[in-house]
């Protein structure tokens, strides 16, 4: 057979297989992992019906769409209202409880504040890559990281100078510290063992002070929870333990929190006596931080940390009812947390105090947006919710808890 012929086999053969591809690619939809009621596993999530697996509505593979027994809708009740603040794409948020205002970063760095329904530009450079977001103490700086995850850079932004100020090179985790000049850092620099350090803001040479000079600790994030307390947390995986440990600043003692676990996840507010745990995918847990770690109220929900937020005596709660995503199977948190399982949320709000917990709303019901909450952030009857689907900030209002 001549050459030309057999090259134009060849590619004939070659746009055949190009052409079935894509159309295999472009007929296949999202799976929707719908987390069905009542059928609770181990004391974690309830049970997935995994896409894919047999009575999933596939066939072994690829991606489906989950057969579930029907679930009733829960309207609204009449006093909630879901609002959108934000005219820009967020990539997080923070609040000011003293002047009830509102700030985010969006997702190209820009700052603004939302006031009266509009929102301010504070900044006008744009960041890329963004990674972290922490406020300060007092609320009027924010510890910004972005970059490359394994060397990041660091910056803070002043709202009331609406400047951005850069920190030297080599920190590779860092949380504020207990005046709003001072941060902590884990810092890496060549020819230098990993130290835990604590930065002086006030000054322009950013002196440090060492903590511990042989902090080798790999892939952790930082956060003072108290003044003598820093959280220390390695990256959740359900595939690996993850542990949590507490860090003496005074009497530079180190120890594990929690007995490691697949996934775990902890959320402390600063100076707070209540967190959140989870692990994947088995538990989710309120409990009280104090002098030892105690279970509080056991919720009728699963959910991961960073849907949480904590208003007096009451929590106020986003559980995922079902994921969707181009899914074969369901990794939590990995899945959520890359972005490649979007979760639909129902709110609930548990007094601590009697331990009742009341469902709120069912996100995406009625004439409700569907919300894949980040972060929360409750204020009076205010809650502050980022959403993942569509990055907008959501003010939501509810009645207030009867005594």
């Amino acid at each position: 057979m001549r050459l030309w012929i057999k090259i134009a086999l060849f590619s004939i053969l070659l746009v055949v297989v190009g052409v079935g591809v894509y159309f295999a690619l472009s007929n296949r939809g999202p799976a929707i992992v719908e987390l069905p009621p009542g059928g609770r596993g181990p004391g974690g999530f309830p049970i997935p019906y995994a896409s894919g697996t047999p009575g999933a509505g596939g066939s072994g593979g690829g991606s489906t769409t989950s057969t579930v027994p029907e679930r009733p809708e829960t309207p609204a009740p009449a006093e909630v209202s879901v609002t959108p603040i934000s005219d820009h794409p967020v990539f997080d948020f923070w609040m000011n409880p003293a002047t009830s205002e509102v700030f985010y970063l969006a997702a190209d760095g820009r700052v603004f504040r939302e006031r009266d329904g509009l929102d301010e530009a504070l900044s006008s450079e744009e960041l890329y890559n963004l990674i972290s977001v922490e406020v300060s103490t007092d609320r009027q700086r924010v510890l910004v990281s972005l970059g490359a995850t394994h060397a990041p850079e660091w910056r803070i932004f002043d709202i009331l100078d609406r400047a951005w100020r850069p920190l030297p090179p080599g920190i590779v985790a860092a949380t504020w510290g207990s005046r709003p000049d001072r941060i902590i850092a884990q810092v890496s620099r060549p020819a230098e063992s990993r130290k835990l350090v604590e930065v002086d803001l006030s000054r322009p040479s950013f002196p440090e002070t060492a903590l511990v000079a042989n902090f080798e600790l790999l892939n952790v994030s930082l956060h003072a929870v108290r003044q003598n307390t820093l959280l220390i947390t390695e990256q959740p995986s359900e595939k690996t333990n993850g542990r949590v440990w507490n860090f003496d600043l005074t009497r530079k003692t180190l120890s594990l929190l929690f007995t490691p676990s697949p996934g775990l996840m902890v959320s402390i507010p600063r100076n707070g006596s209540v967190g959140f745990l989870s692990m994947s995918p088995r538990e989710f847990q309120i409990f009280s931080f104090g002098a030892g770690i105690q279970p509080l109220a056991a919720v009728p929900f699963r959910t991961f940390p960073q849907k949480c937020a904590l208003a007096a005596s009451t929590t106020l709660c986003f559980a995922p009812v079902r994921f969707t995503g181009l899914l074969s199977s369901l990794s939590l948190p990995d899945d959520w947390l890359s972005g490649a399982a979007i979760a639909t949320d129902q709110l609930f709000r548990t007094n601590l105090t009697d331990g009742e917990t009341d469902l709120m709303f069912s996100s995406g019901e009625t004439d409700l947006p569907a919300l894949d909450a980040v972060r929360v952030e409750a204020a009076a009857n205010d809650l502050y919710v980022l959403n993942r689907r569509d990055r907008t900030l959501y003010r939501v209002t509810m009645p207030a808890q009867t005594p």
